[in-house]
């Protein structure tokens, strides 16, 4: 089977200053077995598996110091570098999965980390591609926006599940159908903490303002403000708790477009970080086999396992996600504390 295909001899490679010399090809770690490859090219016995590691961590290290310092100066070399951290990653699952088992909790944990690690590289290098493919497009949809008769608008490009920005925007039917790229997105703190409403608007009753119940999906800047409103509580008790909130549409629907990875600008979405989609879904079987997650009332079990890693990863208020989801901030809480409960009495 064909080697790991080496991303480094690209003829798209800006060639760099002479004051200023990069590490030539030959001075690059040889790249591993690539994923794809039969089970008699992966690597055998704890020396081999560390080795095999060791080479996947130096090419990943060289990359990521590339990607920093912006030396691919086109699209082209940056999604060569994609695809290498790709294959890279996927390689080092199947190690993973068909490799370590049997070899020690030290060698498994070392593969596992050098799986997430590349994972992160991987997604950074896809989130640095989008932004030159934006940056390439800027002039064109600026353009066109003045054309269309509002030379003075501002052009605002949504990016994913909780944007910043009061910015009107401009997509076209393709930009619609496109996905969005998962680093471009922010989690609830992260919006609050930066978004200039956290600051100038003061806490006030969600509910004071007046909007159609009825509107599907509600006014996008709507719900965005109601979750700032929320955030901005510093009581340590939950405001409301029986009371239910309103966000783009019921939590059932906003659970399906989140879990399937749809994105759709007029939705304020949630978004799972450090997590793929498909490791939520197991986790939610996991607990549901081992009977620690059941569904109670309209929360379903795979709703109850996304609250719970939601709050984990963001540390936003239970009320906050109550918005999102169109949910009471007793629900969340509750989901989110069954959840748990059953992650510690499975690892006991």
């Amino acid at each position: 089977m064909g080697r790991f295909y080496n991303p480094f001899q690209s003829h798209r490679l800006v060639q760099t200053p002479t004051d200023n010399p990069t590490p030539t090809v030959s001075g690059l770690p040889t790249p591993p077995a690539s994923a794809q490859s039969s089970d008699s090219d992966l690597p055998d016995g704890p020396d081999e598996i560390r080795c095999y590691v060791r080479k996947v961590e130096l090419q990943v290290q060289w990359l990521q110091e590339r990607l920093a310092k912006q030396v691919a100066s086109n699209v082209g070399s940056v999604n060569e570098a994609k695809r290498a951290l790709k294959s890279m990653h996927r390689g080092l699952e199947k190690v993973h999965v068909e490799r370590c088992p049997g070899q020690g909790d030290e060698l498994e944990a070392a593969v596992g980390y050098a799986v997430r690690r590349t994972w992160r590289a991987y997604i950074s290098a896809v989130k640095l591609e989008e932004k030159m493919k934006r940056g390439l497009n800027m002039i064109d949809e600026a353009q066109k926006h003045y054309l269309e008769g509002d030379p003075g608008g501002k052009l605002f490009l949504m990016s994913g599940a909780l944007p910043i920005g009061d910015g009107a925007t401009l997509t076209t039917q393709k930009q619609r159908a496109e996905r969005a790229d998962p680093l471009d997105t922010v989690t609830i703190p992260s919006c609050i903490v930066s978004s200039k409403l956290s600051t100038e608007t003061s806490v006030v009753n969600p509910s004071s303002v007046k909007t159609n119940p009825e509107q599907i999906p509600q006014p996008r800047q709507e719900v965005k403000r109601r979750v700032l409103d929320e955030e901005a509580n510093p009581s340590l008790e939950l405001l409301d708790p029986d009371r239910a909130r309103r966000g783009s549409c019921n939590g059932f629907m906003v659970t399906h477009m989140t879990v399937k990875g749809l994105q759709d600008e007029r939705f304020v979405l949630p978004y799972l970080h450090y997590m793929k989609l498909h490791e939520l879904q197991c986790l939610k079987q996991w607990l549901t086999n081992t009977g620690n997650v059941a569904q109670s009332g309209p929360v379903s079990r795979t709703e109850k396992v996304l609250l719970c890693m939601l709050v984990l990863q963001s540390g936003c208020r239970y009320e906050s996600l109550a918005v999102i989801h169109s949910r009471s901030p007793r629900q969340i809480k509750e989901a989110c504390n069954e959840v748990m409960q059953g992650l510690l009495r499975c690892t006991h």
